[in-house]
């Protein structure tokens, strides 16, 4: 599943066309988190001192996995998968992979065509060349758009993206991988104007916002992303223009080409390139970059932050909430290894029994690991392992389903 590249433009040009995207950013949330962690970051001193809420002993949580059994339960060079076991616990599946150094693998996601398409892991990691290791990943928009949340960076190509950076499990060129906030940079251009995009194949679109909506969106209805209010679409085939709408239309999107989507204030932005019918507009993509303009050559989305820059986030580490089957992803050792806990156990909508793990339990765990950033990854139903061999692909983890559900973002370990 390797994929396409992406040829650099003008980091210049873009910089000075943000403008253009802030200016229709109303409507889109964005957390001021810290800046990434990383090669070359070095965190701040860990100080989990005063943190309290509800009467929770916040300062130290710790992970219910302390007596326990271990297995191995897959090894390849440069990565293996624990099995993890403890009295009135469910199991809990540890990868632990080396991304820098001899041996090592590399992480990316397992993307299918669209970005709606879903698949169960053992028939997405079947489907690769060199992969060793499926997860599920980001958290998607249930029954709408099938789509994940958060951003996807694959090879260098930015596949899903926002101009307001979001949080993501990012892998960097040189191997290292991070906790970071990305955004994509998208210009179009025609009749001397430019505009920075708001949005690319995202269902997040800013309601004065502009987006684009090529054949990575699937066959995904438009509905879920266009809020009431002034709505211009504009059709684009092999560069030019091809069709212009003033309201939603249920016309397919060209395959060689893409659809600009605006609304709001955005259509006044969009209009200010004349658009007509035959007109040929220009488009750019540089990489996604962090909030720091450090290239980004992989990216997954991800849900609620654990631990950032080494301190433990008082929202996760001090609620109180149900034991639930859970997905979680760890940096270590100055972002030279990943890891990934995958705990067996319920869905959401159970509340019986020791089932998974709270949040704070999920804190607990990767706090002991020792990691610098610690964050979630979609869980419930939706946590499942999978592991190849020459011969075959098998789930690890049994899901809570009772089998695996078919899901659109997907983490994988390839053979490095």
């Amino acid at each position: 599943m390797h994929h396409r590249r992406i040829a650099a433009g003008s980091a210049a040009m873009l910089t000075a066309l943000a403008l253009s995207a802030t200016a229709g950013a109303a409507g889109q949330s964005s957390a001021g988190a810290p800046a990434e962690s990383g090669p070359g970051v070095v965190p701040p001193a860990t100080s989990t001192t005063g943190i309290t809420t509800k009467g929770l002993p916040c300062s130290k949580p710790g992970s219910p996995y302390q007596n326990r059994s271990v297995h191995t339960t897959y090894s390849r060079p440069g990565m293996y998968v624990h099995r993890w076991t403890a009295l009135d616990r469910t199991r809990l599946f540890l990868l632990k992979a080396k991304t820098v150094g001899r041996p090592r693998v590399k992480f990316g996601p397992i993307a299918g065509q669209a970005l709606n398409s879903r698949a169960t892991s053992t028939q997405r990691l079947g489907h690769t060349r060199y992969g060793l290791v499926a997860t599920n990943a980001d958290f998607f928009y249930w029954g709408q758009t099938w789509t994940a949340w958060g951003p996807e960076v694959l090879n260098g190509t930015t596949r899903k993206g926002s101009f307001v950076a979001q949080d993501a499990l990012v892998g960097y060129r040189d191997g290292h991988v991070g906790l970071a906030k990305v955004k994509m940079n998208e210009i179009i251009w025609a009749n001397g104007k430019v505009l920075a995009l708001n949005t690319m194949n995202s269902q997040n679109l800013a309601a004065d916002g502009i987006g684009m909506y090529g054949a990575m969106w699937g066959n995904t209805p438009m509905s879920y992303v266009i809020s009431s209010g002034r709505v211009e679409e504009i059709f684009v085939a092999n560069n030019r223009i091809t069709a212009i709408s003033q309201r939603f239309t249920t016309q397919a999107r060209p395959t060689n080409g893409y659809v600009l989507v605006a609304q709001g204030r955005g259509v006044d932005r969009l209009n200010a390139l004349k658009p007509r019918i035959g007109l040929r507009l220009g488009k750019m993509m540089q990489p996604a970059t962090t909030s720091t303009g450090r290239t980004v050559y992989e990216a997954l989305g991800v849900g609620l932050i654990l631990i950032r820059n080494g301190i433990l986030q008082a929202n996760a580490a001090c609620v109180s909430d149900r034991q639930v089957a859970r997905t979680i992803v760890g940096i270590a050792d100055g972002g030279t290894t990943l890891y990934v806990a995958v705990c067996e156990g319920i869905k959401d909508n159970s509340y019986y029994g020791h089932a998974g793990l709270s949040l704070r339990e999920a804190t607990g765990v990767m706090r002991e690991l020792g990691v610098s950033d610690a964050m979630m990854f979609d869980g419930g139903g939706s946590t499942q392992l999978s592991v190849r061999d020459w011969a075959r692909t098998w789930q690890v983890a049994r899901p809570a389903d009772g089998y695996q559900r078919p899901v659109p973002s997907m983490l994988g370990i390839f053979s490095q």
